[in-house]
């Protein structure tokens, strides 16, 4: 592991080599996930000490401590030695054990000025052999006479212990005579129920009577640190036959170098089904947003202790009005798939643009995290399951919208009809292809690219298409206080932005709203302020002539008809360079050969449109003839020079 993070500064200064150093040992545990190790430095007069301040609190601050089992917190007392590791940017190492005083305070001996990485280990033993806390900093200790640390057992590899007492609850005795023969329990991997740890199993009647009783008390070493889940099996005989009477589980955190250590009693759950989770949502990740799909996070809450898993049903719908919709069931049982794909069964899928980012469905998890489409309806429902059957189903809770999680963007949810839950949602991209057009998002900025995306949450109401405003000259002093945006124009600023229409649409009927949830793209169209604005000048239109359709240059502009003569079987081709034309709004392009037109191109209006279209001809025979280049544009035709040529012999 690199302990060292590099700073990128270093001011030289003199001062005496003792430093006293403070240490902030914030004690945190590693709960459900890895806590970040944070450095902090504390700015205080230019002195000679830095200080040691040790602040203890809970370690599950951040759990919900009635579903954990977890060691006590770590306090002062526990630490018998601190070692503190450096590597300056000169090179120089440091190591050495620091006293820490009742008040938290110690002193660093024999340290230069300098730019510092820090490593402070703190450990359970006075030989300073197992270590159970870490936590880095940097500082140059030429002027911070302060440094602070943030201790947690995150990275830490001693290995823990657990030594757990069970109980059965005293008002499901006769149950538990009846239907525990035998139980076992295992240590898993939170995320997929896979065993990591066996960790006792009985069938001993003397044994089993002990959970009605004192208490079973079964215990496992060796184990690496951090959250696991917890889960315990009971088994009945029936005919000869074993079977299934209850399953129980709880998260089981395994600090470095300590023994969890609790009493469990476990409630009355044999032979039956689990409870319904609770308060279901679904947030968009906005950072997420592209515009085929968004990641969303879907969360509830676990108030059952005996589902072995959970099942999410994802349902899509065609339609705003439809009750009916295309239904994918994730389920949390664990399976290792011979492709080498994700754990779960339910994580495999790739269906209509949904896939697996995150989270469980497994006994004890209450976060997934899903890739939804955009452009389509969703909703979600998710109910828990056992030995003895499901829980009853929950759809997403709608009265509080998801509470305005401000960590996650907010979806209005959208039911088919007005008296049906509205627990459906979605998220539409609007994309406008600008065309070739510029827009200008506010003063001096332009948006880069073909395409300008706007994203939309259908409610059940028509959505407005953007409108850019009237073009200003961006050359005019008064363009300064524009301040209406975006700004959309077309090449030369007499061309602004006229209106939208569909993709595809050959007519270019315009649109101004949608009233639907699914992903649409249109296409901008710009108004010519007059006929005048429109032509094919002669610097846009070049010839190229030879014994192959490759040819050698004939000349553009003025001296586009500067050989006047060729031979018979001669290739000629005419080229019109849309980039060049004062106008490249052109719908087609036509190229005529003695006044007739030979060839017809259209030009695409999705920005896939060539920047140059051709037309090539063999001279046969002796003879004069005429070419010329035309352009269509809302209905009219405007033509290029005539150039002409003869051929002689």
């Amino acid at each position: 592991m690199n302990f060292f993070n590099r700073t990128a500064s270093r001011i030289k200064h003199c001062f005496n080599d003792t430093y006293t150093v403070i240490a902030m040992l914030v004690l945190l545990s590693v709960t459900g996930c890895s806590n970040v190790i944070q450095g902090a430095l504390i700015s205080n007069s230019q002195d000679d000490e830095v200080s040691i301040v040790i602040t203890n609190y809970s370690q599950n601050s951040n759990v919900s401590v009635a579903k954990t089992v977890a060691p006590s917190t770590y306090l002062l007392e526990d630490v018998r030695k601190f070692i503190i590791e450096g590597e300056n940017y000169d090179g120089d190492l440091y190591s050495n054990s620091i006293a820490i005083a009742n008040d938290g305070t110690g002193t660093i001996v024999g340290l230069k000025p300098s730019v510092w990485n820090f490593v402070l280990h703190a450990y359970s033993d006075a030989a300073g052999t197992t270590e159970v806390l870490r936590g880095y900093a940097t500082v140059d200790t030429s002027y911070i006479t302060t440094v602070a640390f943030v201790l947690t057992s995150a990275g830490v590899s001693t290995q823990g212990s657990c030594s757990l007492t069970f109980k059965y609850n005293s008002d499901g005795a006769a149950t538990f005579n009846q239907m525990a023969s035998s139980v076992t329990g295992k240590i898993c991997d939170p995320l997929t129920g896979h065993e990591i740890y066996s960790f006792f199993s009985t069938g001993d009647t003397t044994e089993l009577a002990k959970w009605l009783g004192e208490g079973y008390t079964a215990q496992r070493n060796l184990m690496n640190p951090g959250s696991y889940i917890l889960t315990v099996e009971f088994f009945y005989t029936e005919n000869s036959v074993t079977k299934r009477s209850g399953f129980w589980s709880d998260l089981l955190v395994i600090e470095p170098g300590r023994q969890t250590t609790k009493t469990i009693t476990i409630p009355n759950i044999l032979s039956t089904k689990p409870a319904a989770p609770q308060n279901l949502t679904l947030h968009r990740i906005d950072s997420t947003l592209t515009a085929d799909s968004y990641n969303a996070v879907i969360r509830w809450d676990d108030v059952s202790t005996n589902e072995e898993y959970f099942v999410l049903k994802l349902r899509s719908y065609a339609s705003n009005t439809a009750t009916t919709g295309t239904t994918t069931t994730l389920t949390g049982q664990y399976s290792e798939p011979t492709d080498g794909s994700k754990r779960f069964s339910s994580v495999t899928f790739a269906q209509d643009g949904v896939g697996y980012i995150g989270g469980s469905l497994w006994s004890g998890s209450e976060e997934y995290v899903l890739k939804l489409a955009t452009g389509k309806l969703y909703d979600i429902e998710l109910y828990s399951v056992n030995s003895f059957g499901s829980s009853s189903s929950v759809s997403r809770i709608t009265s509080a919208d998801i509470a305005n999680d401000s960590d996650y963007g907010e979806l209005t949810g959208f039911g088919a009809t007005d008296s049906s839950p509205y627990t459906r949602v979605n998220t539409f991209v609007l994309s406008y292809n600008l065309a070739d057009g510029t827009m200008l998002t506010g003063l001096g900025t332009a948006h880069e690219g073909q395409y300008y995306n706007e994203y939309h949450i259908y409610t059940g109401s028509s959505t407005s298409l953007l409108t850019p405003a009237a073009i200003a000259d961006p050359s005019d002093p008064t363009f300064a206080s524009q301040n209406d945006w975006p700004v959309l124009y077309y090449s030369t600023l007499d061309q602004p932005w006229d209106k939208w229409f569909a993709y595809g649409d050959s007519t270019q009927i315009e649109i101004t709203s949608v009233d639907s949830f699914v992903n649409r793209t249109f296409v901008a169209a710009y108004t010519m302020q007059n006929s005048s604005d429109v032509y094919i000048d002669n610097d846009s239109v070049h010839l190229t002539y030879g014994a192959t359709a490759a040819g050698s240059a004939w000349g553009t502009g003025s001296n586009a008809n500067g050989i006047s003569t060729l031979s018979a079987g001669t290739y000629i081709t005419l080229t019109v360079d849309r980039s060049s034309l004062p106008n490249s709004q052109f719908e087609q392009f036509k190229f005529l050969l003695n006044g007739n037109v030979q060839s017809t191109v259209n030009v695409p209006t999705d920005g896939s449109a060539q920047s140059t279209y051709s037309y090539t001809v063999i001279l046969p025979f002796k003879g004069t003839y005429t070419l010329q280049a035309a352009g269509i544009y809302n209905g009219q035709t405007f033509y290029s020079t005539e150039f002409t040529t003869t051929v002689s012999n």
